[in-house]
């Protein structure tokens, strides 16, 4: 699961530290929104890498699109909540299919 999140939070970094108006800010935090309620959807671990590969596609290209785009304060605290949303989802899920995979039953990965 680092493997996959690793990438993500660089790539969301990057687009932060990369991208000038609030438009391509906004962007990116509907993006990792929509990637999240994405993870909290899928049923197989092949579905949840799908979603980490398409998210980092998206990522790519804006980071393209806005080479030179510095977010405000305010975008780089709602971008710092979107992303550990998205985490936290991708984690829960991640921690539900070892579950699934080790017969750990629907508990897996409550303990805190």
């Amino acid at each position: 699961m680092k493997k996959f999140l690793v990438p993500v939070v660089a790539l969301a970094a990057l687009v932060l530290a990369a991208c000038s108006s609030a438009t391509p800010g906004e962007e990116a935090i509907k993006m990792v929104e929509e990637a999240t309620e994405k993870v909290e959807k899928v049923q197989t671990l092949e579905e949840l890498e799908a979603v980490g590969n398409e998210f980092e596609a998206k990522f790519d290209e804006m980071e393209k699109k806005y080479p030179d785009y510095k977010p405000s304060a305010e975008e780089e605290k709602a971008m710092d909540e979107a992303i550990e949303k998205f985490q936290e989802a991708c984690q829960k899920k991640a921690e539900q299919f070892v579950g699934d995979l080790l017969g750990d039953g629907d508990d897996a990965g409550e303990e805190e």
